[in-house]
């Protein structure tokens, strides 16, 4: 089914149950959901007419398609998880593993994917075009990512501060993470105000905020405290991945704990490990979800290549969880 097609369904409408410990009918009226219809009988089906939104969706089936044709299970659920931040196909047990180990970011479109893309894009854009005007296939390609990934929350949250920075580029003025976080976040509340109290909006923001103000103060000190470890050299690299997961984790805190319950204190070590692969991770699976659309071989070549660093992910979770 695609956005706009019409489904006519028969069946016995009933209130959502209550169980012991757990509100569902609460949780589901939250979404706006009020019944629920158990086992349905399909009455008839229409298409939907043409709309950008149908499009889209039919786009993003067919790169979950091809990642599917290209590698095999639990690595293509993973792949689309990293590349386009879907990970619907990942089982209930991955899923906890990743929870469990600090990593579930790693499968949610975030502001490092959106910056991956943008900042490569407008890295090759610069010697052909220059940097006066580097900014507009970067904002094609940020559009055409966001547009891949689908319209979440985060995704547009990531999104508009990608655009606002670029902006800030065009007009020369100080770019700064904060500024361009609050009017991300004012812009998406005033569209929808629902979004104040969505938990994965708030972990991205506040993930993000936290990066912003304290991941240089946490990079200094970390390579400041290393810079004369002699006999165990300790790379930039990993310095700035742990900073990194550091301020991230020590921003979600309280909404994590509020939320799930825990927290997950191996995740800066796993981060550490799983941070030099990622984007290599990345980049495969975006390579092969495309090649995967023009030819099956391709993709399966491509998919060759993205397999070995998606299942040292996939182990890595694994293990610190």
């Amino acid at each position: 089914m695609l956005p706009g097609d019409r489904l006519t369904l028969e069946g016995r409408i009933d209130l959502p149950p209550r169980f012991e410990g757990f509100d569902y009918r609460a949780y589901l009226a939250r979404g706006g959901i009020s019944a629920t219809l158990f086992r349905p009988h399909v009455v008839s089906t229409g298409a939907g007419d043409a709309s950008l939104g149908r499009w889209l969706t039919r786009q993003r089936l067919g790169l979950d398609r091809s990642l599917q044709r290209s590698l095999p299970e639990p690595a293509s659920s993973l792949a689309s998880g990293i590349a386009f931040g879907r990970d619907d196909g990942l089982s209930s047990a991955d899923k906890e593993q990743f929870n469990r180990a600090g990593l579930r970011h790693l499968v949610a479109v975030s502001g490092s994917n959106v910056t991956i893309v943008a900042a490569f894009v407008y890295i090759l854009a610069v010697p052909t075009v220059g940097r006066r005007w580097a900014w507009i296939p970067a904002g094609i390609a940020i559009a055409g990512y966001l547009g891949a990934a689908g319209f979440a929350p985060s995704v547009l949250r990531a999104g508009l501060m990608a655009g606002i920075f670029l902006f800030g580029s065009v007009v020369g003025r100080p770019q700064s993470g904060l500024p361009a976080l609050f009017a991300a976040i004012i812009a998406m509340t005033v569209v929808s105000p629902t979004l104040a109290t969505d938990s994965g909006f708030l972990l991205s923001a506040t993930a993000t905020a936290g990066i912003i103000t304290l991941f240089p103060h946490f990079e200094a000190r970390l390579r400041h405290l290393t810079a004369g470890w002699r006999y165990v050299p300790i790379p930039v690299w990993m310095c700035q991945a742990a900073a990194l997961t550091l301020a991230a984790t020590i921003a979600t805190m309280p909404i994590m704990w509020v939320t799930f319950g825990r927290i997950s204190l191996i995740s800066p070590i796993a981060n550490v490990v799983v941070e030099p692969v990622f984007a290599l991770a990345f980049w495969a699976s975006l390579l092969t979800s495309v090649l995967g659309l023009a030819s099956e071989s391709l993709g399966a070549a491509a998919g060759t290549a993205a397999y070995y660093p998606l299942a040292f992910i996939s182990e890595a979770a694994a293990v610190f969880a």
